[in-house]
């Protein structure tokens, strides 16, 4: 009887392993094929992003052109020491006199950083216009931040009194 019942055990203990051993069987197939599917989708989502690349020419040659349109645009501004305040003022005073206006006064303001020329001028309207659109149309980045015109009767002559900068690239 004790020989049947070790058989028994054993025969217990065997359906016990191969019980646990389909389990682990079935646990190992449903991961594989959760991580199946996840390949899958990862595989489909590749492809849909290589298809959306664009060809490495297109990239290269966007970069170029962008290459180029940063030096385009550097060169609107002024370099670190390439002009002082004092330069700038006295290449203003003469585009303002070769238009004819009369400065009366002009001195370098520094305000909260950010340097500025502050010119007060009298003559023609049509002289000052044609100032402001040279000024417009430079090729390097000059702002006007302020601006004050008194005209004296309809004789067309104007006083002004204007600030005028330059921008410079730090980098």
């Amino acid at each position: 009887m004790l020989a049947r019942r070790e058989r028994l055990l054993s025969l217990l203990g065997a359906v016990f392993a191969a019980s646990i051993l389909a389990l682990l069987i079935t646990f190992g197939l449903e991961r594989l094929k959760e991580v199946q599917a996840r390949a899958q989708h990862s595989h489909a989502q590749i492809a849909k992003l290589r298809g959306s690349l664009r060809p490495e020419s297109d990239i290269v040659s966007r970069r170029d052109s962008l290459k180029g349109k940063i030096e385009a645009a550097r060169k609107g501004f002024y370099s670190q020491g390439e002009i002082d305040p004092y330069t700038f003022g006295t290449r203003i005073k003469k585009k303002l006199t070769a238009h004819g206006l009369k400065v009366i006064r002009y001195q370098v303001l520094v305000l909260k950083g950010s340097i500025s020329i502050e010119f007060s001028v009298s003559g023609s309207t049509s002289s000052f216009i044609l100032f402001l659109k040279e000024v417009s149309e430079s090729d390097r980045y000059w702002s006007v931040p302020s601006l004050a015109l008194s005209m004296q009767g309809e004789s067309g002559v104007m006083d002004s009194v204007f600030r005028i900068g330059y921008e410079v690239l730090d980098f």
